[in-house]
């Protein structure tokens, strides 16, 4: 049987204008990855952790709410790393036009070989 985490991770996500679930097929209960009422607190997590011209990681980016605080900070990098097929896409999309933006695909310990050194360390990861 698959765990929860590889059921998260091939499952399809839904997004609507204030949330990502998905529904489990193990026990098909609709479970939440990330919500708009945490806005207030990915804020506060960039406002007391980001400083302008540090270097960011960030693990999962998630509808980009904590993504779009750091950068409201004007970090000198930000590396995101995501894991889901689905969400990738976005962030890809929202990178576009973010020169200091770097993106990384993959578990953040399968891809922590690829890190370098970071003023802030940030994360709101799911099912791992």
């Amino acid at each position: 049987m698959p765990t929860f985490f590889e059921n998260y991770r091939s499952s399809d996500l839904t997004f609507d204008s204030s949330s990502i679930y998905w529904t489990n097929p193990t026990d098909n209960e609709i479970c939440e990855v990330m919500m708009s009422w945490e806005q207030p607190i990915m804020e506060k997590m960039a406002e007391v952790c980001v400083s302008e011209g540090d270097d960011v990681l960030e693990l999962g980016f998630g509808m980009g709410i904590l993504s779009d605080a750091i950068q409201a900070k004007n970090p000198k990098t930000h590396t995101i790393v995501e894991l889901h097929k689905d969400i990738i896409p976005r962030l890809k999309e929202w990178a576009k036009d973010k020169d200091n933006v770097i993106v990384i695909e993959g578990t953040w310990a399968d891809v922590i070989d690829q890190y370098k050194t970071y003023d802030s360390i940030l994360l709101d990861t799911y099912a791992d």
